[in-house]
C-alpha cells in the first residue's frame, strides 16, 4: 500500500513539474512575441527581457529537479519501503559492491579473506579452495588500474530492480574487465546474494580470471549473457602468445588479424548503397579483422581523431544479407552511425 501511494506522490511531482515547464514555454512565446513587437515599433522595454529570463529559469528548474529525482529514485526504490524484511536491490550494485570486495582481498594477497567471501557450500565442496585461491592471486595483476563493469543480473529475472525478501532466493552474476598497465583481464563472479531456504549458498559461488586471449577463445566468454559454465569454484585460464595479437571490442575480447589496406567510411557507405550482400561485400573488403563467432565481424577503417573505429558486420546465420543492426563503432562500442542509415533514411537518388 505504501508503494502506491508512493508511486501516486512521484506522479504528481512530476505531474507539477510539467505544468512549471509549460508555464515556462508560454511565458517564453509571450517574452519573444512581445519582444519583436516593441523592436518593430522601435520601443524599448524592459519587460520581454524579464519574461524571457523568468520563463527560462521556469524550463530549466524542472530538469534539473527530474534529472535530480530520477537519479535517487533508483537508490530509494532500493530501500525497505514495503513489508518488513522485503527489500529492493539492485543487481549492478550489489555485483560492484561483491567485486570492490574481492578486489580489496586480492589486492592485499589475502588467501584467507578471500576464502571467506565464499559460500559455505562453495568451501564444503572445494576442499582445495584455498589452494584454488592461490591460483588466482598468483595470476592477479595486482591493483587494477580501472575496472569496466559490463552486465549484472539475477539468474530469477533480466531486471535492473529485485524485489526480495527473507524466503527468496537470489542469486547474481556479472562480468567486468580489469585493466593494468594497457593489459585487459576478464573476469567472472557468481554470488548468492539472498537464500531462505539455503543460507550455505549465500556467498561467492564461482569467481574467474583469464587473459584476454584466454577469454578470445572462449565460447563462453561472451559480456552480455549470463550462461556460465564452470567446472569449479575457482578458474584461471592466462594464455599469452607474442604472435598473436588481441584487442577489446564493445567488451569482447577478439584476436584481431591485420590487412595491409585502409577502408573509409566513404568507401563503406558508396558500397552499401549499391549492395548489402555479405558476401560481396567480404569480396570487395577482404576477411574480417575479428570474427565474434557470433555472426559478427569487425572491420578496421581509417581512424578517427586518433581513436581507433570499427566497421561492426552483423548478419544472421545462414543470411547473405547485412542486418540494419551493422554501424561504425568506437572501441569502446558508442555507435557513430548506423551504416545502413542512408538507405534507410531515403538518402538513394530518385
Amino acid at each position: 500500500m505504501n508503494s502506491m501511494y508512493m508511486m501516486m506522490g512521484w506522479l504528481v511531482v512530476f505531474a507539477l513539474l510539467g505544468i512549471v515547464f509549460v508555464a515556462g514555454v508560454v511565458l517564453l512565446i509571450v517574452g519573444l512575441v512581445t519582444g519583436a513587437r516593441a523592436k518593430k515599433n522601435q520601443v524599448a522595454k524592459r519587460s520581454p527581457k524579464v519574461l524571457i529570463g523568468i520563463a527560462l529559469a521556469l524550463m530549466i528548474l524542472p530538469v534539473l529537479v527530474s534529472a535530480i529525482l530520477v537519479g535517487s529514485g533508483l537508490s530509494a526504490v532500493a530501500q525497505d519501503f514495503s513489508q518488513p524484511g522485503e527489500q529492493y536491490i539492485l543487481p549492478q550494485e550489489e555485483m560492484e559492491k561483491k567485486v570492490k570486495e574481492v578486489l580489496a582481498a586480492a589486492d592485499a594477497k589475502d588467501v584467507e579473506a578471500m576464502y571467506a567471501l565464499f559460500s559455505e557450500s562453495a568451501r564444503q565442496n572445494e576442499p582445495d579452495l584455498k589452494e584454488e585461491i592461490q591460483t588466482f592471486l598468483d595470476a592477479y595483476p595486482g591493483r587494477p588500474d580501472s575496472v569496466e563493469y559490463l552486465i549484472a543480473m539475477s539468474e530469477r529475472e533480466s531486471t535492473p530492480v529485485l524485489q526480495v525478501d527473507a524466503a527468496s532466493a537470489v542469486e547474481i552474476n556479472g562480468k567486468f574487465i580489469i585493466t593494468k598497465d594497457g593489459t585487459n583481464y576478464y573476469c567472472q563472479l557468481t554470488f548468492g546474494f539472498v537464500d531462505g531456504e539455503n543460507p550455505d549458498e549465500v556467498g561467492i559461488k564461482n569467481i574467474a580470471i583469464q587473459s584476454e586471449l584466454a577469454a578470445s577463445r572462449d565460447e563462453n566468454w561472451y559480456p552480455y549473457s549470463y550462461a556460465w559454465n564452470q567446472p569449479s569454484a575457482v578458474f584461471v585460464r592466462i594464455d599469452n602468445d607474442a604472435d598473436v595479437e588481441t584487442r577489446c571490442i564493445e567488451g569482447m575480447p577478439v584476436i584481431f588479424e591485420r590487412y595491409g589496406r585502409t577502408i573509409t567510411e566513404k568507401e563503406l557507405y558508396d558500397f552499401l548503397e549499391e549492395s548489402t550482400s555479405l558476401s560481396e561485400f567480404m569480396a570487395e573488403f577482404g576477411e574480417p579483422n575479428a570474427d565474434t563467432g557470433m555472426c559478427t565481424y569487425y572491420y578496421e577503417l581509417a581512424s578517427s581523431g586518433g581513436s581507433a573505429q570499427y566497421a561492426k558486420i552483423v548478419f544472421e546465420e545462414g543470411s547473405d544479407q547485412i542486418s540494419d543492426e551493422s554501424s561504425i563503432i568506437s572501441e569502446s562500442g558508442y555507435v557513430n552511425r548506423p551504416l545502413l542509415e542512408p538507405r534507410k533514411m531515403g538518402d538513394e537518388e530518385p
